[in-house]
């Protein structure tokens, strides 16, 4: 915790002694808030001391809230510092455990920034914030690592699935672009607008089994348009010096040596994972003592651990005791 432009809080529940440590992070538009009752859950059922952070500038509360944070929102190598200096105080100042196995496990803008993350503790060779096994939800890294020996790249995807992945991210970063340049008002305008005449066209990425949870969310429009500052430095990544790394960083690690497990809602209207890679990941699995998994959750869609908790709390507690 503390009150400066990059900091933000952790929520811990579970024992400092325990065999396992486990940092959540979740994406867009979610705080701490979403993954908290499962990692109360897993912290009781597994031996586990749980920590869950949000993407820097996504915390907000009322001693700090949404508004102290930068107007321009947070570029996509701050956001990889702050998770990893997030892993961190996890590791040193809450576990007392040195042995303790660390798993990481991500969902959404939070499996891009924890891919960043933990590639980069990898290639450092840095134990402390380094995963012994990665937990993905909904989102997957678009290829293998680099140093794989059959290194899988992006298969091409179909006319109307790319037409319908970059268009709803259009919409959001222009949404930020409005809030950030122009007008909160007029972005909120643009904002509810858009999902609106959207749905109408079949150009959705959520299923009708996310609507309860969108509305939750919507409580406070300017904050979540705010929180679309991903999408509006996604582009600009796209076309900047960021492109590298949005690009060549965004993979897998060596599963020889940390596992992945990775969990889909089924009834989501667009999947945000490259088939190629999670027919990779799942071949990999059938090695022997290799502990990948790729699990699809029947009746769940982008939050599925909120949706079908028991079947998801189940398969991340099975993958982290194997």
């Amino acid at each position: 915790d503390g009150n400066d432009e990059t900091s933000g809080r952790l929520f811990v529940w579970g024992n400092a002694t325990a065999a396992n440590v486990i940092l959540f992070c979740a994406g867009y538009p979610d705080d701490q808030g979403s993954f908290s009752a499962f990692a109360q859950e897993l912290s009781k059922e597994a031996d586990c001391l749980c920590g869950v952070a949000c993407l820097i500038g996504y915390d907000d509360y009322s001693e700090r809230p949404y508004t102290s944070y930068k107007q321009q929102g947070y570029t996509f190598d701050e956001m990889t510092l702050s998770l990893r200096a997030a892993a961190k105080a996890l590791k040193e100042d809450c576990s007392t455990n040195p042995t303790a196995q660390f798993v990481t496990i991500f969902h959404d803008w939070g499996s891009c920034i924890g891919a960043w993350y933990t590639n980069r503790a990898f290639e450092e060779k840095d134990a402390l914030v380094s995963p012994d096994k990665i937990v993905y939800f909904d989102v997957l890294p678009i290829r293998s690592h680099p140093k794989d020996v059959n290194v899988i790249m992006p298969s091409k995807k179909a006319m109307r699935h790319t037409i319908l992945e970059v268009t709803y991210r259009i919409v959001l970063a222009k949404a930020f672009l409005i809030y950030r340049f122009l007008s909160k008002y007029l972005a909120a305008f643009y904002f509810v607008a858009m999902f609106a005449i959207l749905p109408l066209v079949g150009v959705v990425p959520k299923s009708p089994l996310d609507d309860k949870i969108v509305q939750e969310k919507m409580a406070c429009l300017f904050r979540i348009i705010y929180m679309a500052f991903p999408y509006y430095n996604m582009f600009r990544a796209l076309v900047g010096l960021d492109r590298d790394m949005f690009l060549e960083e965004f993979h897998l690690p060596l599963l020889d040596e940390t596992p992945v497990l990775y969990l889909y809602g089924k009834d989501k209207a667009l999947q945000f994972h490259d088939e190629a890679v999670v027919k990779y990941l799942e071949e990999q699995g059938k090695k022997k003592d290799n502990k990948c998994r790729v699990i699809p959750v029947s009746n769940a869609a982008h939050w599925l651990y909120l949706q079908q908790p028991e079947i998801c709390l189940k398969a991340v507690k099975d993958f982290i005791l194997d």
